[in-house]
């Protein structure tokens, strides 16, 4: 199933290429940005961060540093910037007494996060990540 998954996600990024005007075979030319992209958003603790939000929906400062301890408050700060300046989180502050500040995906982040959906399940069916979780029945524990 996974590699007909893989499939037809080639043919989809091939089809929206074409789509846009640039031919499959210009991909070379996206070499460059995509290596910007992956470092940006696949750089350390991004992605972990990105799961807690998806996970939670929300979380306060506090609670993603909670999940993610060997994570200091200035990178989860300086990482919480740089994702909401590209539009894949947004910070939101209540009106309460005092104000609460809660971290979410938005739109864009959440697309992000579900299209990595069937990439972490390959991973943690065929490399065992998943093992103890799934011999265990959920009624037992």
């Amino acid at each position: 199933m996974f590699a007909g998954f893989a499939d037809y996600c080639s043919q989809f990024s091939k089809s929206v290429l074409k789509h846009t005007g640039y031919d499959s075979l210009q991909t070379l030319r996206f070499m460059e940005p995509n290596l910007r992209i992956s470092k940006t958003v696949f750089s350390k603790w991004s992605i972990e961060i990105l799961v807690v939000l998806y996970t939670y929906k929300s979380a306060r400062f506090s609670e993603i540093q909670r999940v993610l301890p060997q994570l200091s408050s200035r990178i989860l700060s300086l990482k919480l910037k740089s994702l909401e300046r590209i539009g894949l989180i947004k910070r939101v502050v209540s009106r309460t007494r005092p104000p609460s500040t809660r971290y979410q995906l938005t739109d864009e982040g959440l697309i992000i996060v579900k299209m990595g959906d069937p990439v972490f399940l390959y991973l943690g069916l065929t490399k065992h990540f998943y093992h103890n979780i799934l011999s265990t029945h959920p009624t037992e524990a």
